[in-house]
């Protein structure tokens, strides 16, 4: 029972941090990053985004920072530290001098914090959205139209970020949301698929608190700043391409089932009358408590 609990973390840890060991006395061996590109990002718009893992755990939020990339034609919302980590092991990869104690202490941390493991892709002119889910085991993507919010002005004001914003709300696959937007930025874009108010949404979040997103900071972007999807995933060397609907029912079955999955994808084997087996599956399921609860 211990191998087979050793080679469980081992995996997992693997997965969770986007990492692999070389053979040179232990070296870290970073992914080659395959991007397609889709153009120069002319603003920043970040969010802390907190989350409830468990819908019953009231107070045991996950906290995570994302960024919305806005170009011309396109926008593109994921985590932000994913994005520090895939910039510093490109540099890594190209030159090996880069990969000092500063920099290498700094891919650590931000391999360790991503936790919103989804890009949301916008193509402004198609109307179309483009979405990469790492369930944690597999990358999915799919391609749909996008999301048209049914938004109902709503009496109310309030100030994020010394910004005067006003309310609205929504109703989006199974939530209820509430959100503020400021006129003031004439973006009429947001977090996630959020989007279409007259104004940069500031904060969105449901009318139950398990998902919010809020607004932390908004900038010009650097000159070689670009948006990106990955041709072959996070780390699995290749994306699922299906549709929304098989992508989602993929991601809850891999959230509540992530042991028993983790133990058929490795071909965990457990001690068992003096035999080497497969381990039973693990009867009870995690909780998922998953942003889109329709699809």
């Amino acid at each position: 029972m211990r191998k087979a609990l050793i080679f469980i973390f081992i995996l997992y840890t693997a997965i969770a941090n986007a990492q692999l060991r070389s053979d040179d006395g232990g070296m870290s061996a970073y992914r080659k990053i395959e991007k397609d590109i889709y153009g120069k990002v002319s603003t920043l718009a970040f969010y802390k985004v907190s989350f409830l893992k468990d819908s019953t755990m009231k107070d045991q939020y996950t906290d995570t920072q994302c960024v919305l990339q806005i170009s011309d034609g396109y926008t593109c919302f994921g985590d932000y530290c994913q994005l520090v980590a895939d910039s510093l092991e490109v540099e890594f990869t190209e030159n090996r001098k880069s990969r000092n104690k500063k920099n290498t202490e700094l891919w650590e941390h931000a391999t360790s914090r991503p936790m919103f493991d989804t890009k949301v892709l916008s193509d402004l002119d198609k109307q179309t959205i483009k979405v990469q889910v790492f369930t944690g085991l597999r990358d999915y993507e799919f391609t749909s139209a996008a999301p048209v919010l049914d938004w109902k002005l709503l009496q109310g004001d309030t100030i994020i970020n010394d910004v005067q914003c006003k309310k609205a709300g929504c109703r989006y696959a199974g939530r209820d949301y509430v959100a503020w937007y400021a006129d003031e930025i004439p973006l009429p874009y947001g977090p996630y698929i959020f989007n279409g108010l007259p104004g940069l949404i500031m904060e969105v979040r449901d009318t139950k608190n398990n998902w919010i997103f809020k607004n932390n900071g908004v900038c010009k972007a650097g000159a070689d700043t670009f948006i990106y999807l990955y041709k072959k995933g996070f780390i699995s060397g290749g994306v699922i391409k299906t549709t929304r609907e098989n992508t989602l029912e993929a991601l809850r079955n891999e959230t509540e089932n992530r042991r028993s999955l983790f133990m058929e994808l490795g071909k965990v084997q457990v001690l068992k009358n003096g035999k080497w087996v497969e381990p039973e599956a693990a009867s009870s399921r995690q909780p998922s408590n998953l942003i889109e609860q329709e699809w």
